[in-house]
């Protein structure tokens, strides 16, 4: 059982990070997760996180134009120090996710396999979290979104949660769409729309 709820980052904020990406020779998405983990670290004081994110699993020229479902999914372990500043973080989960990634057509399911994880069928076996930054449909791009929308929480409705958590990012324009969804026997809304409040306010004190 999951509920939905969205929010729109402010144009500026947008801007800002993608300019700091590009400053620090990392993708936005690489950003994303810097700050993610940065969240994840001032709510619970645990240093060691590991994320999932899907991956296209089509790194072979030849399957480019083939129809199919190549997904994988990439568990992310990242390790903060809570004396780094953002820089030195940012540069560390960029190296790490790049390290990972060369291992993106490692089959999720062999990973869980090889560690031999006591599993509990009731819950994800590696991560409990899912990022993903999804690519802008053509049919989105000139959405305009109210200004009333900027920051402010909408909630969506229910839906279902393969996760305790999902951080699901879209450029839409001059903004990124934050949808999170949750599963509702793990959190209360009123814990993930603060959560979404305080992920700006520390994005924006981080830039």
């Amino acid at each position: 059982n999951g509920q939905n709820f969205r929010t729109y980052l402010s144009p500026s904020s947008t801007l800002g990070l993608k300019d700091f990406s590009q400053e620090q020779g990392g993708s936005l998405f690489m950003s994303l997760l810097s700050v993610c983990n940065v969240l994840f670290h001032k709510y619970t004081s645990d240093t060691d996180f590991i994320i999932g994110t899907p991956i296209a699993g089509r790194d072979h020229s030849d399957l480019m134009d083939q129809i199919g479902f190549y997904v994988n999914t990439l568990a992310l372990r990242n390790h903060i120090d809570s004396e780094d500043n953002f820089v030195s973080l940012h540069n560390r989960v960029k190296d790490n996710f790049l390290s990972s990634y060369s291992h993106q057509m490692y089959p999720f399911d062999y990973l869980v396999k090889d560690l031999e994880l006591n599993r509990d069928t009731g819950r994800s076996a590696i991560f409990d979290v899912m990022l993903a930054l999804q690519n802008v449909k053509e049919n989105v791009l000139d959405l305009e979104i109210s200004e009333d929308h900027i920051g402010s929480i909408i909630d969506v409705g229910s839906r279902l949660s393969k996760f305790d958590l999902e951080l699901n990012f879209t450029e839409i324009g001059e903004c990124l769409c934050l949808d999170v969804t949750y599963n509702t026997s793990v959190y209360d809304g009123e814990m993930i729309q603060g959560m979404m409040i305080h992920f700006q306010q520390l994005l924006n004190s981080l830039l």
